[in-house]
């Protein structure tokens, strides 16, 4: 039986917790490419759910560059530091030269810099912003020392909230070949896409936390009739749930707690 992944368990919760009296079962046949739950409803209808990840494919590149790798040698530096790259940084390059780099802004004085504010002024700031893509930094003390730790990227800036950001990550999922393949293979009177907006998609994450939900439908390809789309809230085991039927529109299903 393949092993299931934290966004499947977190949509089994979800759906059990909305939809009283039903049940999810995962399905042992993925290895053959299938979907992931039979959700049976208490009359006894069974119909398929398929369960995505919505993510910044950028930073997911990243983290999984730097996994077991956060931490470089400080030969040149004097001090500790810890570093944020943005997700256009190629971190193989950070990790070579981010030493370097420092040094030279601790030559300027400086033990903390962020590029927006400090690259006008200080040389060292603006060239790790232009060549390394570094966007914040400070000194710190690790133990052991001498070390360069190489934070998680993230956007540093702030999206609006649209609820145009969760249609644009939904329409996307939809679309996929995988995901309409998967559902299009069994004859139901629904086919259920459930979407997980991960916080490093940020603006689709934000604006699912604190906007209502959308007036337009998305546009989706016959083969899914309902799309829920869940987002951890701030609050630990908390999530926002939207859920979209065909036919039906948008319904705010509220904060749910798993």
């Amino acid at each position: 039986m393949p092993k299931q992944k934290e966004s499947e368990r977190i949509a089994k919760s979800i759906l059990e917790s909305v939809l009283r009296g039903s049940t999810l079962t995962y399905r042992n046949r993925q290895a053959n490419g299938e979907y992931d739950y039979d959700l049976c409803y208490p009359d006894g209808v069974t119909v398929p759910v398929e369960v995505t990840e919505s993510v910044d494919f950028q930073i997911e590149s990243a983290v999984g560059a730097l996994k077991g790798r956060r931490f470089v040698k400080a030969s040149e530096c004097s001090r500790d530091w810890s570093v944020l790259p943005l997700p256009s940084a190629r971190m193989n390059t950070v990790r070579e030269k981010v030493d370097h780099y420092l040094a030279t802004i601790e030559r300027e004085g400086l033990g903390r810099f962020c590029a927006p504010i400090h690259a006008s002024t200080s040389p060292g700031v603006r060239k790790i912003f232009d060549d390394l893509k570094v966007y914040y930094g400070y000194a710190t003390a690790w133990n052991p020392p001498g070390r360069i730790y190489i934070d998680q990227p993230i956007h540093p800036v702030m999206s609006r909230i649209d609820v145009r950001h969760v249609l644009r990550a939904v329409e996307n999922e939809a679309s996929k070949l995988d995901n309409r393949r998967k559902l299009a293979a069994v004859d139901a009177p629904e086919r259920h896409l459930f979407l997980y907006l991960h916080w490093r998609n940020y603006p689709a994450w934000v604006t699912l936390l604190g906007s209502h939900i959308p007036s337009d439908p998305p546009a989706l390809p016959t083969e899914i009739t309902d799309i829920w789309a869940a987002a951890p809230d701030r609050t630990k085991d908390v999530f926002a749930v939207w859920r979209f039927t065909a036919g039906q529109g948008w319904r705010d299903c509220g904060k749910i707690t798993i």
